[in-house]
């Protein structure tokens, strides 16, 4: 089972300050429009994975911990960038989650 943790942000527009605070000096800020941000548990860490309203991948981040990553939602979400974030369930399309649109089994 895989841990995911989602959130939709309340704007596309490319928030070049979204999560700089939050993870640092290596990140790479997309200049691309962020809507979806989802977070993933791996067996060596978790990978953070920015995405356009399109869905296309516009950035990532890796970190050793889920709960670093799931920080930077909950940080987006209480500056009012963000909608609370969401655990989402194994398999299916995070974004349509996220949507509230889950895909039919």
């Amino acid at each position: 089972m895989t841990r995911r943790l989602g959130t939709r942000l309340l704007t596309d527009a490319p928030l070049v300050d979204l999560f700089g605070p939050d993870l640092g000096e290596d990140w790479v800020v997309p200049r691309e429009p962020v809507h979806y941000v989802v977070v993933a548990g791996l067996a060596d860490g978790a990978l953070l994975t920015a995405y356009d309203p399109s869905g296309r991948i516009v950035g990532e981040r890796w970190s050793a911990t889920f709960e670093d990553l799931a920080r930077v939602l909950d940080g987006a979400a209480r500056r009012g960038q963000a909608e609370p974030p969401r655990t989402l369930p194994d398999g299916g399309s995070a974004l349509r989650w996220l949507d509230g649109s889950p895909p039919a089994s």
